[in-house]
């Protein structure tokens, strides 16, 4: 597949984008609070539901487990069916620890908060790589672990409840924005045949669609980076 796909940067009318990734902001703040030093703030992506709620984008932590346990009772049958491909009734606590403990270098997520909701999860996306870790050279030049290059499948949750606002878009542009800065390739997700939101956000997105070489009730989107 060419990259003939639009390029679309994090959206200015709903987001304050951080300078850097998100993943190295976080990661300077995780420095200072080691050595001691007083956390400097660090506005994170903002989204504003058509309410005139504020919401921040920020990583997913071990300690979302309860809340993305929260977040999934509150979805529908066909939500969970639209996420996890199948009928699912209860996110188990191992399930929603392997959601929400990341994996080094493979896993990339992030959950949608609001200051007045405390403590919940509003939406979330994720990205898990799957190709063998390689450095970039400016990224080594610059100390920086990386992550791997290669393929990513995406993963998004967005409930029926702040449908329609485009969040699932905007979230979808901040994990294409970070997956650049980690130099992955490529990225692809599976979805319901009958989940034509999903499909008609991915073709609005660059992705191309294509029959699931396995699966006749799935599709497969993907994209160049």
């Amino acid at each position: 597949m060419t990259n003939s796909a639009p390029e679309f940067p994090p959206p200015s009318f709903q987001a304050d984008s951080p300078e850097r990734p998100i993943h190295e902001v976080l990661a300077h703040r995780e420095r200072q609070t080691r050595a001691g030093v007083e956390r400097a703030r660090v506005e994170l992506p903002q989204w504003i539901s058509a309410t005139g709620m504020r919401c921040r984008l920020r990583k997913i932590r071990i300690s979302d487990q309860q809340a993305l346990q929260r977040a999934f009772a509150k979805l529908s049958p066909e939500e969970i069916r639209a996420r996890f491909l199948h009928p699912l009734k209860t996110l188990s606590d191992e399930h929603a620890r392997q959601l929400a403990k990341l994996r080094p270098k493979r896993d990339l997520a992030f959950a949608l908060i609001c200051p007045l909701r405390k403590g919940e999860v509003l939406a979330a996306v994720r990205a898990s790589i799957q190709a063998r870790p390689r450095v970039s050279a400016s990224r080594a030049a610059r100390g920086g672990a990386g992550f791997p290059t290669g393929v990513a499948e995406f993963a998004i949750v967005v409930p029926q409840a702040l449908s329609g606002q485009g969040l699932g878009s905007w979230l979808m542009q901040q994990l294409l924005h970070e997956l650049r800065q980690l130099n992955v390739q490529h990225l692809f997700g599976e979805v319901l045949a009958d989940n034509r939101a999903m499909l008609a956000l991915a073709r609005k997105l660059g992705f191309s669609v294509e029959r699931h070489p396995d699966e006749g009730s799935l599709l497969r989107v993907q994209r160049a980076l």
